[in-house]
């Protein structure tokens, strides 16, 4: 999602680059060489579109997933 959804739609849900966020960056790299997410995303919104997903429904999907990586990031400090 973070290579796939334009400079805006990232804009709208608050999204960053994909080392800002702890679900993703654990493994020490966000990044496997031989993978293309971009190409991946595309594949996603297609199969989505087949099966006969409205745009709105996308668009409440990606909103869910970007507040899953918001709430990863949420550190609780005990006294």
């Amino acid at each position: 999602m973070l290579s796939g959804l334009s400079a805006a739609e990232k804009a709208k849900y608050g999204l960053h680059h994909a080392e800002r966020y702890k679900y993703l960056n654990q493994g020490g790299n966000v990044k496997i060489t031989q993978k293309k997410d971009s190409e991946d995303f595309i594949r996603l919104v297609s199969a989505m579109e087949v099966l006969g997903f409205y745009p709105v429904e996308q668009e409440t999907i990606f909103g869910i997933l970007a507040s899953i990586l918001h709430l990863g990031n949420i550190q609780l400090v005990y006294p």
